[in-house]
């Protein structure tokens, strides 16, 4: 509703209101006039009390905003009484920024008398504003950078793998999510490693089959899931550093071959640590023949200090690698597989992921070829 003004004893009343409060408050003529400032405006604008109609409200401001603040003052009227704006002033040749609430005065008559300004100082939330604004372009642009690296690695690890198969099948030239595109380039590479080793192709995609089942019996999270999917087809990445004679040969190794073996859970680290996963890849993958009894490698962790994931992956590459043929014993049947499980649960390998696959393997008729996916419903 329009403030009233109805003669100068209202007039002296109404000042007296306005003086007692804390905000910048002025009343002005339609050409800009002062006609009142209270003791708070005075002071901030550096002006002797008394002499404020000397001054005009308009030339308070810097000279770019004075025709935008007189265009909304012009433009109040009885359908639009008030209005609020923002001006720009310098103080002691310091900008400061200004938030004013405004109004029409009418007389009785309905005709305006003058107008009234109410401001307060927004300096200090302009200037965090101007930061926060500053602070999210530059982390845009270093997303965006961080994506046109990204989208160059895993095009130069797609060209990798064609080298390695010709009937890998190509992935999309355009993706719509990096995860996508990323997940392209792990299946390539896992392909990649088994290529090498011939006797244990197809080890990481049933490997992996069966700790995701496991991660579902137990109920992980989806994102403990995919790291699960991920660092399981990852797994033996650090073998691409032993010579595929050692890896394919039937007989005995050597001690000194064996250690090279043994060294690749410390190998797929070095070689994933650097790559931005959303989960702990890099770490699972070097604890996946990490044993709760400590007897494990390469860094001989105990019970908590490996991850739940690890300990899944572990489980499951025993599994895997015990019922399939190799070149230098035959396969164990299923029933010798669990057997031995059995035999080292809270031994060698955690109770609860053990109790997990001995339920799917005889309540849920797992399959080792039913591949699973990752699971996009995050």
């Amino acid at each position: 509703m329009a403030e009233v003004f109805s003669g100068a004893g209202d007039h002296h009343v109404y000042r007296g209101d306005l003086a007692a409060g804390a905000e910048l408050i002025c009343r002005f003529q339609a050409d800009g006039t002062l006609t009142y400032a209270n003791p708070d405006f005075c002071r901030y604008f550096a002006l002797p009390e008394g002499s404020c109609t000397q001054v005009n409200f308009f030339m308070l401001a810097s000279g770019h905003e004075r025709q935008k603040i007189k265009a909304v003052i012009q433009s109040l009227n009885h359908s639009r009484p008030a209005e609020d704006f923002c001006s720009v002033t310098a103080i002691n040749n310091e900008t400061r920024w200004l938030h004013w609430s405004s109004r029409v005065l009418f007389d009785d008559q309905g005709c305006p008398v003058e107008y009234q300004a109410v401001g307060r100082d927004i300096t200090e939330v302009k200037i965090l504003e101007d930061r926060l604004a500053a602070a999210k372009f530059d982390l845009e642009r270093r997303l965006e950078r961080r994506s046109m690296e990204l989208a160059v690695a895993n095009e130069n690890l797609q060209r990798l793998v064609a080298m390695h198969e010709e009937n890998e099948r190509k992935l999309k030239a355009t993706l719509t999510k990096t995860s996508r595109s990323l997940l392209g380039v792990i299946k390539a590479i896992s392909k990649m490693i088994e290529i090498r080793d011939p006797h244990t192709a197809g080890h990481q995609r049933r490997m992996t089959n069966l700790a995701c089942t496991i991660a579902r019996e137990m109920s992980l999270s989806v994102d403990q899931y995919n790291a699960i999917y991920v660092a399981g087809l990852l797994h033996d990445i650090g073998k691409i550093s032993v010579p595929s004679e050692i890896l394919s040969r039937p007989g005995r190794l050597t001690e000194v071959e064996y250690l090279l073996v043994k060294a690749h859970p410390q190998v797929g680290y070095d070689m994933l640590k650097e790559v931005d996963f959303p989960w702990p890849v890099a770490e699972m993958v070097l604890q996946h023949h990490e044993r709760i009894n400590g007897k494990g490698y390469p860094q001989g962790l105990k019970g908590n200090e490996i991850l739940l994931e690890a300990k899944i992956l572990a489980v499951a590459d025993c599994i895997e690698a015990m019922g399939s043929q190799r070149p230098y014993r035959s396969a164990f049947t299923l029933s010798e597989v669990l057997k031995q499980l059995v035999a080292n649960k809270g031994v060698a390998y955690d109770p609860d992921v053990v109790d997990a696959c001995l339920t799917i393997f005889r309540d849920r008729d797992f399959d080792f070829n039913r591949d699973v996916e990752l699971d996009y419903s995050l």
